[in-house]
Parts: structure tokens; C-alpha cells; sequence
């Protein structure tokens, strides 16, 4: 392989841009060795073969030549809210791609965005940085240059690594940018604190009481004979889609729990027969599920209902230790919320059932939770959102099996909380799936069960102890003043919007004296804490993609109108939030 010297000569105009959009690239490049050496013979050039139409974010791995630009070029100028990341490992590869004939196309792209990697221990914060920065939920990662090609282990494990990221901040990203649609859920399981009791302050009443935490998988049908005998030997969980199935197959678990906040929870458990089961909840759970349960409902206090959850506790009193420490960003499921649980409940041993986390047989759940649940692999195989992307992993007994990227998420989850709460034994009896790390295997009829107990009468016992001591009227009062702080909001969002239109006839800088008082006194408000900055900070990221400048080079005068269709964009979103917001409180609370 031949190098040669050369000396870097840039155009000055590359360079302006450099310093402008990547003022650290550009600091690094000046001080670079104007020698380095280059590789002339890197093949760096290739086709990209995989379907785009669907894609909002494509990563590109190795800058090369930058041959990818004639490629993607039309790609972007389709759509322009969608984004090309290139990651680059090596400043000798970016400095010889900037003396190549595309740098100035790539570099002055608005749609392009250049991200260097130049200490690879870093590469999980780093690749974390890239999914909040372009959290969308349809991603592509692809090799170009020869380093990520060659070293195919390393490239696998980097993707993998990005789509886990960029699920979990795309999930924080929608929920906090529909914040207004979410609370439509959180609003009445708001009025319906008052009648719960506190699942939270069940902690350590169950000490060293066998709990089963059981999951929807295809693998849960192995173990309902067995389950079916420990009605007084175990405390049996069941969330979401597997009190269902575990009540069609006549097992009723002795506590359920719910936190799914769509439309399809309700339609799994409205053919539930655990009519009576105390039913756990978070705020965010679809309230329409309560319909399909008539016995006691528990609040559980999950850190999962954002800004306005936290301060309605706060405002009622309601203690906001977490329900067990252990878990991190990825832990998204019912089944890690169960776990919870039971840890803080005392319980010892606990054991997992039907917690595949694969297409155990093809199989997506358990016999019971959906009319059909075979997987057509083919048609999964086409799937874009990062969450559902196919992965291969060996299942317990070494085979390889399709799961699913939320599942190997899942397990690392359960893996980490179980090694960090070594206290109390966690078993796998999962007859197959992808199973846990460092997590033993048992078969459930192997495990003792030496003791009985009046489960179901304790648990009664237990919840007459952990009733609320607010009323309704309380909720009502508390809800009644961040309604009041809306009102004040909607008066400064008005006049910021007269603001703008006047501006506009005068095609200046938008951000005038009045704009910026005005949006001060919004933010001092509580309902701007509570309800509004949530999604106004996620919206200042999609309105800027939307509205960004066609050219790097754009005039003064387009610049300011860029800045005023994002203005008026940002608050006609919040005139619409706060308006939607009064309409839902009035409709819900009269004092």
C-alpha cells in the first residue's frame, strides 16, 4: 500500500464553513500535521443497497471519498427534514476526504452533519450523543469505509449499539413532543388518585414470598400446569397482555399491573377475566382499561409521567422515592415494572415464566393474547422503527432464533437490575427465548415451594393500610390552579403572536424586546413547568429541521425569515397545547 505526503490546502470558503458549523474540526484541522500522511488506495467508493424510502436518518460509517454524496443527493432533496450523519474514527481519513472534489458539497449540506470519533473508549457516549441529537425512529447504519467494512464484529456491534440509543431517546423525544396528547391519558387517572391505594408502600410486606413474574411469551404455555398449583405458594404477577393470557388458560394471578398508554391495551384486556385482581397502574396507563376491572386499582409512582405527574405528587403529597433502583433507560416494559416490584415488595426467590423475548417457534405471544400470533418473518424483516428491527441471538439451548431489538434491550435490563440486586435470587424458568445473562435457568417444576400462605387475604390486608388520605375535591383544587396558571400563559402567547405578525411586514430579526418579555413571564408560570416545556423544547428541534435554511449560504434576509416561520410555528403550537390543554381541565373538574 503507497502513501505520499502532501500539504493541506483548503479553499478558504471550505474553511469558513468549517469554522462556522464544526468550530472543534476546524480547531483540529489547523493544528494537524500539514504533512499527514494520506491513503490514496482505500477503496472507498460502493452502492447502498438497502431501501431508503422509509428512512428519516441515515448513518454513514467512514467518510472515504465522500462518494456517497452523488448517491444520496436526490435521496435528501426529496424530504428535507431527513438527516445523513457521517461517523468518522480518524482525522487523516477527514482531512484527506476535504481535499477531495465533494467536501464542499457535503460540508456546506444542511441536511449533512459530520460527527468525529477520535477516542473509540468512548464510543457508547458517543454514539448516545448521536441518538438525542437525531432522535427519529427510522434509522439506517451503513459501512462505507473500508475500516467499517473489514472489521465487521466491530461495525455489528456499533450498530446495534446506535439503534438501542436511538430507541430510547426517540421514545423520550415523542412522548415529551405529544406531551399535550399524552395528558389526555394522564388527566383522568389524575381524578382517580383519591379511590387508589399506594402500590408504592407495599414495600418489604412480603418479605421472602416466592413471586413469579410472568410474561405474554410463546414459552408461558409450557408452564401453566405448573402454575396452576401454586395458588397459595407464590405470588403470581401478570402485566398487560399476560393477565389475559394467563386468565383464558384459568389462572388468576394475584396482582395485575398495566402502564401501556395506547389504544391496544385496552382491546388485550378487555377479554381478561380478572375482574377482581387488585390492578396496578401508572398515569400513563389508556384509562378506558379500567372498564374491563372492577377491584381495588393501586398507583404506582414509576417516574414515567412526566413534568405534570411529578408536580401533581408533589402538590398531594405523595412520596416520590422510586419504586426500586437498579433499572436504566432501557428498561420500557411492564415485565421490568413487575420486577420492581416484587424486589421492593420483599419477595425472594424471583422467578421469570414466558419471558421470552424472542419468537420462541415462531411464535410472537402466548396462545390467548392475540388472535393470530405467529410472525411472518419476511414481512418483519421490512420493518424501519429501530425497536422492531430483527437481530439473530442464540437461545438457551444454542440455537439461533429472531428476537427483536426492544427484547435484547430487555433482557441486558433485567441482566443489569439482577447483578446490581444481588440480595435477592432471580430465576429464569423460560423454557426458551434469548433468556438473561449471569441469570440461571430452572425448570419450574424443580423449584421448592415449601411454604403456604393466604395470599390472596394478605394482599387485602396489606391494601386497606395503603389508602390515599387526599380526597377528590383536593385533585380538583390542585388541578384548578395550574389550570389558572394556563390562563395567564394563553394571555402571553396571544401577544406574542400579534408580535410576529407585525414583525413579519417588516422582514427584521423576530426576536424582538416585547417577544423575549413575554416569553419570560410564560416561563415563571407553572403550567410552563408542568405542561409546556416538555414539548416546547422537543418541538425547537423539529421546527428548526423543518424550516432550516435550503443553503449554508443564505442571505440575511432568508435567514430572518427562517427564524420568523420557526417563531410562528413554535407559538401557534403553544396557543394550540395551552388551548387544548384549558379544554380537557374544564371539561374534567368544577369546584
Amino acid at each position: 500500500m503507497e502513501y505520499r505526503r502532501r500539504s493541506m490546502q483548503l479553499a478558504d470558503s471550505l474553511l469558513e464553513i468549517l469554522e462556522q458549523r464544526y468550530p472543534e474540526l476546524f480547531f483540529l484541522i489547523r493544528f494537524a500535521d500539514q504533512g499527514i500522511a494520506v491513503d490514496e488506495t482505500r477503496a472507498t467508493s460502493g452502492k447502498i443497497s438497502v431501501d431508503l424510502s422509509e428512512i428519516e436518518a441515515l448513518y454513514i460509517c467512514g467518510i472515504g471519498h465522500g462518494t456517497f454524496y452523488p448517491v444520496l443527493e436526490s435521496w435528501l432533496a426529496e424530504n428535507r427534514e431527513r438527516e445523513l450523519v457521517i461517523i468518522e474514527d480518524s482525522l487523516s481519513h477527514l482531512i484527506n476526504f476535504l481535499q477531495g472534489e465533494n467536501a464542499y458539497a457535503i460540508i456546506s449540506h444542511p441536511q449533512i452533519h459530520i460527527r468525529l470519533l477520535l477516542d473509540k473508549k468512548r464510543l457508547p457516549d458517543f454514539l448516545r450523543e448521536c441518538a438525542y441529537d437525531f432522535p427519529l425512529e427510522k434509522i439506517e447504519i451503513i459501512p462505507w469505509g473500508e475500516e467499517f467494512k473489514q472489521n465487521k464484529k466491530h461495525f455489528s456491534s456499533l450498530r446495534l449499539q446506535l439503534l438501542r440509543f436511538t430507541v430510547v431517546a426517540y421514545a423520550e423525544h415523542i412522548e415529551d413532543l405529544h406531551y399535550h396528547l399524552f395528558f389526555k391519558n394522564l388527566l383522568p387517572n389524575y381524578m382517580r388518585l383519591s379511590s387508589a391505594f399506594f402500590g408504592n408502600q407495599l414495600t418489604k410486606r412480603f418479605t421472602n414470598i416466592p413471586a413469579i413474574i410472568c410474561g405474554a411469551g410463546p414459552s408461558l404455555s409450557d408452564s401453566i400446569a405448573e402454575l396452576k398449583k401454586l395458588e397459595n405458594k407464590a405470588l403470581i404477577f401478570a402485566g398487560g397482555s399476560t393477565i389475559t393470557a394467563l386468565t383464558k388458560q384459568g389462572i388468576i394471578p394475584h396482582l395485575a399491573l398495566a402502564i401501556d398508554p395506547n389504544l391496544e391495551e385496552f382491546f388485550r384486556l378487555k377479554h381478561s377475566l380478572a375482574f377482581e385482581v387488585p390492578f396496578l397502574y401508572g398515569n400513563r396507563l389508556y384509562p378506558d382499561v379500567f372498564t374491563t376491572c372492577n377491584g381495588p386499582h393501586g398507583y404506582l409512582h414509576t417516574q414515567t409521567g412526566g413534568a405534570s405527574e411529578a408536580w401533581i405528587e408533589h402538590e398531594l403529597h405523595i412520596p416520590q422515592k422510586p419504586l426500586y433502583e437498579g433499572f436504566d433507560t432501557e428498561a420500557m416494559s411492564i415485565t421490568t415494572i413487575c420486577l420492581q416490584l416484587a424486589y421492593a415488595m420483599g419477595c425472594n426467590p424471583v422467578i421469570l415464566v414466558g419471558v421470552d423475548l424472542a419468537f420462541t417457534g415462531n411464535q410472537s405471544y402466548a396462545p390467548g393474547v392475540l388472535a393470530e400470533a405467529r410472525v411472518f418473518t419476511d414481512v418483519h424483516k421490512k420493518e424501519m422503527r429501530s425497536s422492531e428491527r430483527i437481530v439473530k441471538r442464540k437461545d438457551r439451548k444454542g440455537r439461533f432464533v429472531n428476537t427483536l431489538v426492544k427484547w435484547v434491550m430487555e433482557s441486558a435490563s433485567i441482566g443489569k437490575f439482577a447483578k446490581k440486586n444481588n440480595g435477592t435470587t432471580l430465576i429464569n424458568a423460560t423454557s426458551g427465548g434469548i433468556g438473561v445473562k449471569d441469570i440461571p435457568y430452572q425448570p419450574l417444576e424443580e423449584i421448592p415451594f415449601p411454604s403456604s400462605f393466604d395470599l390472596r387475604g394478605l394482599i387485602h390486608q396489606e391494601i386497606e393500610s395503603t389508602k390515599f388520605s387526599f380526597t377528590d375535591q383536593d385533585v380538583k383544587y390542585v388541578l384548578q390552579k395550574i389550570r389558572l396558571s394556563l390562563k395567564k400563559c394563553l394571555h402571553f402567547i396571544s401577544e406574542i403572536l400579534v408580535e410576529l405578525a407585525r414583525i413579519e411586514k417588516e422582514k427584521r430579526d423576530p426576536e424582538t424586546g416585547k417577544i423575549i418579555f413575554y416569553q419570560m413571564e410564560i416561563e415563571s408560570e407553572e403550567a410552563y413547568t408542568c405542561l409546556l416545556e416538555q414539548p416546547l423544547s422537543r418541538l425547537k428541534g423539529t421546527l428548526l429541521r423543518k424550516h432550516r435554511p435550503t443553503s449554508w449560504n443564505a442571505t440575511p434576509e432568508e435567514k430572518n425569515q427562517v427564524k420568523w416561520d420557526y417563531f410562528q410555528s413554535k407559538w401557534a403550537m403553544a396557543d394550540h397545547m395551552v388551548t387544548y390543554y384549558l379544554d380537557l381541565i374544564d371539561k374534567s373538574i368544577t369546584i
